[in-house]
């Protein structure tokens, strides 16, 4: 993970990333969710390779908080709550890029991967904008990670982290407020498009 990179000056930001020697992000508690094989929830841990556009993501109790579902022929991914109601979807059959839409907890019209995630000047960071708030996404050799950015005290916070585990299962760490802000099932929306080979 390179930190040599300004995305915030390259994505209209007036306030500068912190030098890679002052670089020491805010890190709060974080609340633990998993996305896992389907079979894995019922029998433990399996090695049964994880597909991302099918899977479960599992709440701190070990409960379902979303389905990520494409059937054999289908051009379309779709994401269910724990009632069953489809709350986001991915379209890879439109052209030229695939075409994303969420409304859980939080709303993310329906737009292109490029729209949605803005790569700056590299293949490993992406700006998001959410709710009229600027985000960073940052692709690490071991991790994946959401940033936020404070312009009026530079002060850098680590919202959501994703590191895959012995078992294959990719474990999502997420802040209090980023469950608040709805960055959970953005960051989720944003690992079924990376993880499908499918960037800007």
């Amino acid at each position: 993970m390179s930190f040599g990179t300004n995305p915030y000056a390259l994505g209209g930001w007036s306030s500068a990333w912190p030098a890679p020697s002052s670089f020491s992000p805010k890190r709060p508690t974080f609340v633990t969710f998993r996305i896992l094989h389907p079979s894995a929830k019922a029998v433990g841990p399996t090695n049964a390779p994880l597909d991302i556009l099918n899977c479960v993501v599992l709440d701190p109790h070990a409960r379902t908080y979303l389905t990520i579902s494409t059937a054999s022929r289908a051009s379309v991914t779709s994401i269910q709550n724990a009632k069953g109601m489809v709350v986001g979807s991915v379209q890879w059959s439109a052209s030229p890029q695939p075409i994303l839409e969420s409304n859980n907890t939080v709303h993310i019209q329906r737009q292109s991967s490029s729209a949605f995630l803005q790569p700056l000047g590299s293949r490993t960071e992406f700006a998001l904008a959410i709710d009229g708030r600027m985000y960073t996404w940052i692709v690490g050799a071991q991790d994946q990670k959401l940033y936020s950015f404070d312009a009026s005290s530079g002060e850098v916070e680590v919202l959501v982290s994703v590191c895959r585990d012995y078992t294959g299962e990719l474990v999502l760490s997420v802040a209090p407020v980023a469950l608040r802000m709805g960055l959970l099932d953005a960051s989720v929306l944003v690992l079924v498009l990376l993880c499908s080979g499918y960037g800007p």
